[in-house]
């Protein structure tokens, strides 16, 4: 696996490191965690992942404390290993320098552990994000250098999704497409269904992304890189209903864009009624074709069926050729009926799933349209 190149590598200083660490552990409450592990590497993955269920089950302010609990063991543990071993009594000492001899140079997964860690407090409980993304990027970088792993390229694609959002600066930008690229094509190897998570949860942070951004020319770039990620997924796994739903959304809000320009009082001559139409035509198609998978597994299909049916309400609205609102012709009609039955079966399997503006267009059908 090559390693993409292009980022300058800004070196922090040991100091401000150890100042992220201090600040982790300030005001810090206590919290047993129980943790047995054969070296001192395995307690402190053990405790990440104690910290990670906490988030997962909303306990932010105990997944807080042992976030800054794993920096702060981190960071002791590197100073340790280059003789910095604090004040300690004899039974302490003897106790880190067994540590060390168990496990006398740290590895990468220890790396991806303080990333990891640092990357969540950015998110949940910093004042200043930035610097804790900075460092850990560094220490993510640090475990790609001594191991080539997809694991690594995926923490760092993650650390600078949240860096982009931060710092619309095209070198981050720049940077979080050479390192992605680099983990989408990872995705063949022997493990796929490991790579697959690691790239698909990717690709769903980038897609979140364009949320994030104003300028409609940076979104359309992103949506187009984000259409090209899905496609690299389904053109390995065909059959992958989450790439397939991600692709359908890309084309959805590219259309979504463009149809913002149409109607607007300005109006942008630049787009052809003919584009959007076509990105909406690829849109159903990757719907309807996620729909079928979906049914002949009867998994749950409400997210795809609201999706496919805003896209034929798009349709049929776009191709409508007539002049008086009064009146719909047979295409829009066969579009608008699609998006009917999409929103039916919608209310049929859950009756309070249906947004309120899809209910008022069943009523407007019923009311007015209808045939």
């Amino acid at each position: 696996m090559k390693r993409p190149r292009g980022l300058k590598k800004s070196k922090l200083e040991e100091s401000k490191k150890a100042k992220l660490a201090e600040t982790a552990v300030e005001d810090e409450d206590t919290l047993v965690v129980e943790v047995k592990g054969q070296n001192d590497v395995e307690e402190l993955s053990q405790l990440y992942d104690s910290a990670l269920a906490q988030l997962n089950d909303n306990n932010v302010e105990q997944a807080v404390m042992l976030f800054r609990g794993v920096v702060h063991e981190c960071d002791k543990m590197i100073r340790i290993r280059h003789g910095d071993i604090p004040n300690a009594d004899e039974e302490e000492r003897e106790l880190l320098e067994n540590s060390i001899k168990a496990c006398p140079v740290l590895p990468y997964s220890f790396y991806l552990t303080y990333a990891n860690a640092l990357y969540h407090l950015s998110l949940i409980d910093s004042d200043d994000p930035k610097s804790f993304l900075d460092v850990a990027m560094e220490m993510a970088e640090k475990a790609l250098d001594l191991e080539q792993a997809p694991e690594c390229l995926h923490v760092i694609s993650r650390i600078l999704i949240q860096s982009a959002s931060l710092d619309k600066s095209d070198s981050v930008i720049e940077e979080f497409k050479k390192y992605f690229k680099n983990l989408v094509g990872c995705y063949t190897s022997k493990d796929l269904t490991k790579i697959r998570d690691l790239v698909l949860e990717i690709s769903q942070y980038s897609h979140n992304h364009v949320d994030t951004l104003e300028d409609s020319d940076e979104k359309q770039t992103w949506i187009e890189f984000n259409a090209e990620n899905w496609k690299s997924i389904l053109n390995i796994e065909s059959d992958n209903v989450e790439a397939q739903v991600g692709l359908g959304n890309g084309y959805l809000c590219l259309a979504d864009e463009l149809i913002q320009k149409y109607e607007s009082d300005d109006g942008d001559e630049s787009v052809e009624r003919s584009e959007i139409e076509s990105y909406l035509s690829k849109a159903i198609a990757s719907f309807t074709k996620a729909l079928k998978q979906l049914e002949s597994t009867h998994q749950p299909t409400i997210n795809i069926l609201l999706l496919l049916g805003e896209t034929q309400v798009h349709m049929g609205n776009i191709v409508d050729q007539t002049a008086d609102e009064t009146e719909i012709d047979q295409a829009s009609l066969n579009h608008f009926q699609n998006a009917v039955d999409c929103f039916q079966k919608v209310q049929a399997l859950d009756s309070d799933a249906l947004p309120s503006q899809f209910k008022d267009f069943l009523t407007e059908w019923e009311d007015d349209f209808k045939p």
